[in-house]
């Protein structure tokens, strides 16, 4: 009876071990993100959308968001590519158009920006 109990026990602990992380969806990985952002944690909302596009390169919103949290860093021209990978997998992302318009603007580009803001209010 006591080796059944350490065999269990011996599972228990050797489940848990590889919880943190692993096992988590690209939809999950992409609502801690949003969770990250929402409180301003823009490093670990980066690690979150970072790893959901890593299981899920086509994930638009993912891109989309990670650029957020870049362009709340300052980081613009990470912010850029994030978003120009969102409009390259989902042409129609009004937001990711208008939120690169946004930064091409910080950054002194205003006819970019200008341009961005005009699709997303054409879509």
């Amino acid at each position: 009876m006591r080796s059944v109990a350490i065999v269990l026990a011996f599972f228990a602990v050797a489940s848990c071990a590889s919880l943190p992380g692993q096992s988590m969806s690209s939809e999950e990985l992409f609502h801690q993100g949003i969770s990250f952002l929402k409180s301003r944690q823009y490093d670990e909302a980066i690690e979150a959308f970072s790893e959901a596009i890593e299981l899920n390169p086509q994930y638009a919103e993912a891109y989309r968001n990670r650029g957020l949290a870049w362009a709340n860093k300052g980081e613009y021209d990470q912010a850029i590519s994030d978003y120009t990978k969102a409009v390259e997998i989902n042409p129609r992302d009004g937001q990711a158009y208008y939120n690169r318009g946004t930064v091409w603007a910080e950054k002194g580009k205003l006819k970019w920006g200008l341009t961005d803001a005009e699709k997303a209010l054409s879509l």
